[in-house]
This record gives C-alpha cells, sequence and structure tokens, in this order.
C-alpha cells in the first residue's frame, strides 16, 4: 500500500488563528502562527509590508497569546 503525502500544512487543517486588535482607529490583524519548536512567544511587526505575526508554541492557548500582544501593544 502506498501512502502520499498531504499537501496541507497542519495549519490549513487545524484552522486559521489570528487576533484583531484597535490601534489608533484601525484595526491590526495578527495572524498567529503555531510552530512545534518553539518556546516562547514572539511578535513581529513588518512596517513596511504593515504584517504582524505571532509565533507561538502549540500548547500555549489562544487567549495567552491574547494577552501577550495586548501587554505589548505599544511596538
Amino acid at each position: 500500500m502506498l501512502f502520499r503525502r498531504q499537501d496541507i500544512s497542519p495549519t490549513a487543517r487545524r484552522g486559521a488563528e489570528w487576533i484583531d486588535l484597535l490601534v489608533d482607529g484601525e484595526t491590526v490583524r495578527v495572524s498567529v502562527r503555531r510552530h512545534p519548536t518553539a518556546r516562547r512567544l514572539t511578535l513581529r511587526v513588518r512596517t513596511v509590508s504593515r504584517d504582524v505575526t505571532l509565533t507561538a508554541p502549540p500548547h500555549v492557548p489562544l487567549a495567552a497569546a491574547n494577552a501577550f500582544v495586548q501587554r505589548h501593544l505599544d511596538w
């Protein structure tokens, strides 16, 4: 029996996660990326592309990720 590799990423299977923030009257979407080897929460803000990404370990609840983003809102 042959096994085929699935072309669906784990994120796509689980469903995309994001956090919407209101910053200076503008809604900013923070995409939450789960990484299996991540050990801490990492927030990346790219000013050129206006992209915000939070990398989190798989075991961290979305509520904890949201609290982390709220604490670092001034970034």
